[in-house]
């Protein structure tokens, strides 16, 4: 019962981030606007908003984590958290490429 819950929750969070394996990342240069990131925002607001949002994630899975969850749930946790980072920061990396853009023409 426990990992169905664990399953949905990284499932949801999964589906709105877009989140893949770190293996399957895109590359910068066919790499398009994330839909969950507003149009024309900076890296700046980019990263005070993804490391709010990851902080928030970290807590929800670091009280999981107490709550003495399965093996497995615990490593498909580890592994969404991953996932979120790598995500994260390639959203991070593609604004302020696209900031740079802007600002040089």
């Amino acid at each position: 019962m426990a990992m169905d819950i664990i399953a949905t929750y990284i499932s949801l969070l999964s589906q709105f981030f877009s989140l893949s394996d770190i293996a399957v990342a895109s590359n910068e240069a066919g790499m398009t606007e994330p839909k969950f990131i507003p149009p024309g925002t900076n890296s700046l607001s980019t990263s005070l908003y993804l490391s709010r949002i990851l902080q928030e994630i970290t807590e929800c899975i670091n009280d999981l984590s107490a709550s003495d969850i399965s093996n497995d749930a615990a490593t498909s946790l580890k592994e969404f958290m991953d996932s979120a980072r790598w995500k994260f920061e390639d959203v991070l990396g593609y604004t302020w490429i696209r900031g740079s853009h802007l600002t040089s023409i």
